[in-house]
């Protein structure tokens, strides 16, 4: 980060976006982590990481998120100094591709297609478009990404710049 930080809003903000590029990449590949790892560095450069083993192999970036937003906010509760650095890693990796038996017992944890379509549609958007052309707003905070089309997102009347005539529109009616 270009300053040392204990903000949780911020570091969440730039965890997600680390959470959906690496989960992009296991998509690409096909395949599913159990294993989400993060990596932290403070002012003095001491670097440490953390990691989590999840209940089944993912590779939905909300699922990989809050796995390491847990190990976050658990870093963040002891004292110490503001984070220089945060990084994601995924280890032990499934290429099966195989689901995993459901219990019987236990509820879903999601509709069935839902994230992982909505995953696939994001990779898809942002293989022709480039990545940062679809973002999800709690990861809009994370410097150098947080206007990458060269328009202000944040302030009354924001995005109105750059925007074609009738997007300028639809956007003055929804200020209202």
């Amino acid at each position: 980060f270009e300053s040392d930080t204990r903000d949780f809003q911020f570091l969440s903000s730039a965890l997600l976006d680390l959470c959906e590029r690496v989960a992009s990449r296991l998509r690409r590949n096909s395949l599913h982590a159990r294993t989400v790892t993060l990596k932290l560095r403070d002012s003095s450069f001491h670097t440490w990481s953390r990691a989590l083993t999840l209940d089944a192999p993912s590779q939905d970036d909300r699922a990989l998120f809050r796995a390491a937003r847990g190990v976050l906010e658990k870093e963040l509760a002891r004292p110490g100094k503001p984070l220089r650095l945060i990084g994601v890693t995924c280890s032990n990796l499934d290429a099966s591709g195989e689901p995993e038996q459901a219990d019987l017992f236990t509820p879903p944890r999601r509709s069935p297609g839902g994230g992982a379509a909505l995953g696939e549609a994001l990779d898809q958007l942002r293989e022709r478009f480039g990545f940062d052309s679809v973002r999800r707003g709690a990861a809009l905070a994370v410097p150098g990404r947080a206007d990458p089309g060269g328009m202000a997102l944040l302030g009354k009347g924001a995005l109105r710049q750059g925007l074609p005539a009738g997007f300028r529109g639809a956007l003055r009616e929804a200020a209202r």
